[in-house]
């Protein structure tokens, strides 16, 4: 789980929102935000490419950035001192 600290709302979302993606407009409400950074606060039981406390960045789209925690696979987190 991660707790996110910043989000970002982009063309991409635009796109979204005005049903110019089919596949993802019939999925509305959507909450909105395709970029994210954060925390991770919990881990799942087979994880062990990041650790609690670390900070990551990550991109999935049609998923919803806007809100305070995610749960994301961690094949989509990005570490490291970039981050």
């Amino acid at each position: 789980m991660i707790k996110n600290e910043i989000c970002g709302l982009n063309y991409l979302d635009v796109i979204i929102r005005n049903g110019l993606i089919p596949s993802l407009a019939s999925k509305c409400p959507l909450t909105m935000g395709v970029e994210a950074a954060g925390i991770v606060e919990k881990l799942g039981a087979k994880v062990g490419s990041v650790a609690v406390g670390e900070r990551v960045a990550f991109a999935v789209i049609g998923s919803g950035k806007l809100i305070r925690y995610r749960d994301v696979c961690h094949s989509r987190l990005q570490a490291g001192s970039l981050v």
